[in-house]
């Protein structure tokens, strides 16, 4: 697995990508009555959660 070295800058800036579309995904997430993209949705979210979590540490 290769690993990806990003300055602090960087790191910020996904940070706020992050955080700005976690919302929307959110809402995405309950508004959609397909249950197959309701769990993608959720595992993308689950995801994006943990990768904000571990830049923010």
């Amino acid at each position: 697995m290769s690993k990806l070295n990003l300055t602090p800058e960087e790191e910020q800036k996904v940070v706020e990508i992050l955080e700005r579309y976690l919302p929307e995904l959110e809402s995405e997430t309950v508004h959609t009555d397909n249950r197959e993209l309701r769990k993608f949705f959720m595992e993308r979210k689950a995801f994006m959660q943990e990768l904000l979590r571990r830049l923010k540490s």
